[in-house]
């Protein structure tokens, strides 16, 4: 049944009394500010209640949900400030349960005590919760996602995910957490998905990571990070994505820190205060498909960087402070697609920096302070070159036939020289 979109404010006891066999109820959109403690009565059968969109700013015990099937309810976008303990209890079988964007400081401890058997999915995001009680998750062995983000949170217990040993994807990002207690993830080795993105933390070691083996997304962008210290990376064997972004991260130590995520297929580096890349710090990533280093600082890039990358499609080293780059740095990434070389003070390049690169489709040699191009800086680049930007430079004349080569070009762009 399909109420919503409508003016309701409020729903009497009894209501749906004569709607016994009733499956699925939508209330969103409405007006709602009071709902009596039988509004529900009835409904046997109801799998299904959706609430959002309201302005319930509270909600009866557990006499509320006499549906005792209902998997599914939604509460989400609403003005709940708090709720009581027992609010739930009447609800064993509920699978998926939604509070997001509400007014909730704090949440009882007990308050899914009743969940046990089959909450899979829990969203508490766009809330104002400074704190999680140390047990509040201890009795939801079947959870599945978990969603805390877009809250106040600043710092958690080490034991408030102990028990989530099914927990596939957590979600952490937009809150104030400030510091990663020891060890804080024990017990998700089932975990594939982790974003803690925007936060305050400055520092993590290998031990807040541990038994993390099946994790394949991480998202620590926009957070305080100033080094990575020595095997921190080393539990993430399954790793495919690493985004540390946006963070004030100025050296990474060891010669291979990267060494244990031999399944790496997108790592993003970009804006932070890296100086230089050695030869061997790619050695392991030959599943890189997408790497991501612009808005740095750096000066130097090893010679041999990346040589391993055999299938690197995408690379972006705009942004820094490059004055030179080997001729022979490109050599083995054939499957390149993108490269993005702007914003650097590259005043010249050898004519053979993209032999090889026969899969090349877009380049972007922008704000580089070029002078001149060699006449033969494009010609491997013929059969595939789709777009090719060089803007903002400081050439005063080419070549002729210097573009004659690129047979499938469709984008010049040669603006402000």
């Amino acid at each position: 049944m399909r109420l919503d979109n409508n003016r309701i404010e409020t729903i009497r006891n009894n209501l749906f009394q004569h709607q016994s066999k009733l499956q699925h109820l939508l209330l969103d959109s409405n007006s709602l500010h009071t709902i009596e403690e039988a509004a529900f009565k009835g409904l046997e059968e109801l799998l299904h209640l959706s609430l959002k969109k309201n302005n319930l700013h509270t909600l009866p015990d557990d006499s509320l949900w006499s549906p005792a099937k209902l998997k599914k309810l939604f509460l989400s976008e609403n003005k709940l400030s708090s709720l009581t303990e027992n609010v739930f209890s009447a609800l064993p079988r509920l699978e998926q349960l939604s509070l997001s964007h509400n007014n909730l400081r704090e949440l009882h401890k007990d308050i899914f005590r009743t969940q046990a058997e089959a909450l899979t999915q829990l969203d508490l995001s766009e809330n104002a919760l400074t704190w999680l009680p140390q047990t509040i998750f201890s009795r939801l062995p079947e959870l599945r996602i978990l969603d805390i983000s877009h809250n106040n949170i600043d710092s958690f217990h080490t034991q408030l995910f102990k028990s989530l040993h099914k927990l596939r994807e957590l979600y952490m990002h937009s809150n104030n957490i400030k510091e990663l207690p020891h060890p804080c993830f024990e017990g998700l080795g089932k975990l594939e998905v982790l974003h803690l993105q925007h936060n305050l933390v400055e520092s993590f070691s290998h031990n807040n990571l541990l038994g993390l083996t099946d994790l394949r997304i991480f998202k620590m962008h926009s957070n305080r990070l100033r080094g990575l210290p020595l095997g921190v990376l080393d539990p993430l064997g399954s790793l495919e994505v690493l985004d540390l972004s946006y963070n004030d991260i100025s050296r990474v130590e060891g010669d291979t820190p990267f060494s244990s995520l031999t399944r790496l297929k997108h790592l993003n580096f970009s804006h932070n205060f890296l100086l230089e890349l050695k030869d061997n710090l790619f050695e392991k990533q030959i599943k890189l498909q997408s790497l991501k280093l612009n808005d740095n600082r750096l000066q130097v890039v090893g010679d041999t960087c990346l040589d391993k990358l055999t299938v690197l499609e995408e690379i972006d080293l705009s942004g820094n402070w490059l004055q030179r780059l080997s001729q022979s740095i490109f050599t083995m990434n054939s499957q390149l697609r993108s490269l993005k070389l702007s914003g650097n003070p590259l005043s010249y390049m050898s004519r053979d920096l993209f032999n090889g690169l026969d899969s090349l489709e877009e380049l972007f040699l922008n704000n580089t302070c070029l002078s001149e191009i060699d006449d033969n800086l494009f010609k491997s680049l013929n059969t595939s070159l789709l777009k090719l930007y060089l803007q903002n430079n400081h050439m005063t004349s080419l070549s002729d036939g210097i573009f004659s080569g690129l047979s499938v070009l469709v984008e010049l762009n040669l603006a402000h020289n």
